[in-house]
């Protein structure tokens, strides 16, 4: 599910992403499937505003905006056609050139610079009453060029944006997943690469020469795309796609062959839990190209390990994910495809409960947000055998599911009230003893409780209804936690007739708890 602050972070990264942008990447090499790809449809030239120079016998093939205060290298004696677009009933003179032609739309002129010199072109446009609509001028230098100057092209090309690596930070992996495709460019033979649609690239041509440079016209299937030593181009549809640079008569030419990623193991609106594996697939369209798929895992808050991967699956477990205004940010992106999941702690309760009414009884048995491990109070819903009736059942269990090397996390549900939460049948009002007979945890016997497990347990969540609320609720999280051993819990109600209002509480004495 999609709110507000999903389209918040889109704002803001995009602004992050400017300072993103970098060098490109290594090429590996595979097998090619060129069989699998039917060439793609030709983009259309767009008509810039402003004054465009048409085809130039020899040398280009398609009109381009030359507007503006670059200066344009034409060849000496070429003919030299111009357009206008005109408004309805407009007029306009030209000035270094003679206007030929006019249809509709836009006014035509043209000229035939013999000189090595500069030649400026200036278009005066006024609407249909007689005012000043436009002035727009063009400013040329007649060089002498001939298409053999362009015989030795080759080209180069690169991702336009840095890979992203195992030590990337948030805002870096969100860059990449709010970004264009993550795809991998695969060189499969000869000026012939392969990759996912919609990744960035690069291409630059060796071509030195100032003189030849603005007359390097780019083309994606057989379409002028624009001119000069460099291009960027995102190949959005799947199939074969030809560039092409240069004169048409020596053109070099690449082949770059685009697939499309689908993710098919999880839909959009799924919830993803944190503090699992979670695992997911993803196939190529044509089929076959499932193990050059590049995947990257994002969060907005906490962590997601491993954060990349490669192949049609792609295993990672999210960490700490809400902030503390109580939303959560996270997502996997799959060469062009993506999943996100962008909620509110309130949602998540939603998800994660089945009719939860005030006696809260209906939990799911995979209830896991806070830990790989999830205990229960023996009135609470929970996984089979995992209830526990009174603090002795409850450290047992912890203990046995502690391996003996690694600190496991806990996720303990049961009801709860301001500095405490209950164990079997204890109430509110009942037992916080320091012995195994207990059946609540409290502040009177919180460090007991702490010094049973804290060689055991890296972070204990205290599921239940206000436990880290008032002065109460500090006191018990800032008692059981310690260095090593973290512990969090609600400071509002969970999960009551559908609802979920507060968060969790800080830990280890961090002053006031944050609250609704």
């Amino acid at each position: 599910m999609l709110t507000r602050r999903y389209y918040q972070m889109l704002v803001a990264t995009a602004l992050m992403m400017v300072t993103l942008f970098g060098c490109g990447r290594e090429i590996s090499v595979a097998p090619t499937e060129p069989e699998a790809f039917a060439p793609v449809a030709a983009p259309a030239v767009e008509n810039a505003p402003g004054i465009l120079i048409g085809p130039i016998e020899d040398f280009t093939t398609g009109w381009h905006n030359v507007d503006g205060t670059t200066m344009f290298r034409v060849p000496r004696g070429a003919a030299l056609r111009f357009k206008y677009a005109l408004p309805q009933g407009a007029t306009i003179e030209w000035e270094g050139a003679s206007e030929e032609d006019r249809d509709a739309k836009s006014s035509y002129a043209v000229c035939t610079p013999d000189a090595a010199d500069e030649l400026a072109i200036r278009v005066t446009v006024s609407d249909a009453s007689g005012n000043l609509a436009a002035v727009n001028e063009c400013n040329l230098r007649i060089v002498d060029v001939t298409p053999t100057d362009f015989a030795e092209l080759a080209i180069s090309l690169q991702q336009a944006r840095p890979e992203v690596t195992t030590y990337a930070t948030n805002l870096e992996t969100m860059a990449a997943w709010f970004g264009p495709s993550i795809g991998d460019i695969v060189e499969v033979g000869h000026n012939h690469y392969r990759t996912a649609v919609g990744l960035v690239i690069d291409f630059s041509s060796n071509m030195e020469s100032r003189a030849a440079g603005s007359l390097m016209e780019w083309r994606v299937n057989g379409k002028a795309v624009s001119l000069g030593r460099t291009d960027q181009q995102t190949l959005d549809r799947a199939g074969a796609n030809v560039i092409s640079v240069g004169p048409p008569s020596l053109a070099q030419e690449i082949r770059i062959d685009t697939y499309r990623v689908e993710i098919v193991s999880h839909e959009q609106d799924e919830t993803v839990l944190t503090g699992t594996p979670v695992t997911y697939r993803a196939v190529t369209h044509p089929a076959g190209f499932e193990n050059e798929i590049r995947w990257v895992a994002s969060t907005k808050n906490g962590n997601a390990y491993p954060t990349i991967g490669k192949g049609a699956e792609f295993t990672t477990t999210f960490f700490d994910t809400f902030g503390p205004d109580n939303f959560q940010w996270l997502g996997v992106k799959a060469g062009n495809a993506k999943r996100g999941q962008d909620i509110a702690m309130r949602d998540l309760c939603d998800d994660l409960c089945i009719g939860c009414g005030n006696a809260k009884t209906d939990y799911q048995a995979n209830i896991g947000t806070g830990g790989a491990t999830v205990l229960s109070g023996s009135m609470m819903g929970g996984p089979a055998g995992q209830s526990a009736a009174n603090l002795g059942e409850l450290i047992e269990k912890i203990c046995a599911a502690f391996d003996g090397t690694n600190k496991i996390d806990v996720f303990y549900v049961a009801h709860g009230s301001s500095g405490g939460i209950n164990v079997g049948t204890g109430v509110a009002a009942g037992n916080a003893t320091a012995n195994n007979a207990g059946t609540r945890i409290g502040t009177a016997n919180a460090a007991w409780f702490r010094d049973q497990i804290k060689n055991k347990v890296k972070k204990i969540t205290l599921f239940g209804c206000s436990t880290g609320s008032g002065t109460d609720g500090q006191e018990l999280l800032d008692t059981i936690a310690e260095p090593g051993l973290e512990a969090v819990a609600y400071d509002g109600t969970v999960c009551d007739n559908g609802t979920a209002d507060g968060g969790f509480a800080p830990a280890v004495g961090s002053g006031a708890v944050s609250g609704n």
